[in-house]
């Protein structure tokens, strides 16, 4: 559990300036550094942070992390303190507000600031677009994308959402193959997708299909190699980094007419 006797004292003393967002930034960075050792039990606190470290962050100076109080969770922010929920995750800040998803009465929803999401079964991949929330859902065994008020198709999975040209963007899977979404547009199945992006109206990504990789661009496919990585266009024609056995090439491909 977060809060303890001990983590409650480190946090009064940081709040002191016995210790420092800077010795926490220090250890987030790097948990072996050795820092100035400050005196008595200061010392026994700080010899804490290792075994903490991956549960705090620093943001635009201040101290951001996951604290307990009365058997519910909250987000502190430096001095600031988020409301008190069931459970609380994956707090970030986002345009100056905080971000995070909650859990109330066994159901999960997205926090940014003093706005609140629907409630789901689950939610992750937290962001914001074009000042809307964007996130991946569950409910009832059904995963989609949900950008502000809107809802994607369900399916088995998804993973990564964004938005290009104001239509959602993301990786999802059916079954057991995994394709792109990108508004109404699915692409063909594969064994698995990645780099997604647009370029000219169409879906550029990597992909891979039993067991060789290549790049796909509208529904036009690479030649295969043993990987695939670091598309970009340029020019018409697309580039990459493939690898074949030991070899590794720099490949430029152009789409047929």
């Amino acid at each position: 559990m977060l809060v303890s006797k001990q983590f409650a004292e480190l946090v009064a003393q940081m709040r002191s300036g016995r210790i420092t967002e800077a010795h926490i930034q220090a250890l987030i960075e790097d948990p072996d550094q050795v820092l100035p050792e400050p005196e008595g039990y200061i010392a026994s606190l700080l010899g804490l942070l290792p075994a903490l470290h991956a549960q705090f962050t620093v943001h635009d100076g201040k101290l951001l992390f996951v604290a307990q109080r009365e058997d519910k969770s909250f987000v502190v922010r430096g001095d600031q303190e988020s409301k008190l929920y069931d459970g609380v995750e994956n707090p970030t800040v986002y345009d100056g507000k905080l971000l995070f998803s909650a859990e109330r009465d066994d159901e999960w929803f997205v926090v940014w600031g003093d706005e609140e999401s629907k409630s789901y079964d689950g939610v992750w991949n937290l962001t914001v677009h074009d000042g809307k929330l964007l996130f991946g859902a569950r409910r009832d065994h059904e995963c989609f994308v949900v950008w502000g008020d809107q809802e994607s198709k369900p399916y088995d999975e998804v993973w990564n959402p964004t938005v290009h040209d104001g239509k959602l963007l993301f990786r999802a899977r059916r079954d057991h193959k995994r394709f792109v979404v990108w508004g109404d547009q699915e692409s063909k199945s594969y064994d698995d997708v990645w780099n997604l992006t647009v370029h000219d109206g169409k879906l550029l990504f990597g992909a891979r299909r039993d067991g060789k990789s290549f790049a796909v661009w509208g529904d036009q496919e690479s030649k295969p190699y043993d990987e695939v990585l670091d598309l970009t266009v340029c020019d018409g024609r697309v580039r990459f980094v493939a690898r074949k056995g030991r070899r590794v090439y720099q490949v430029t491909w152009k789409r047929a007419a």
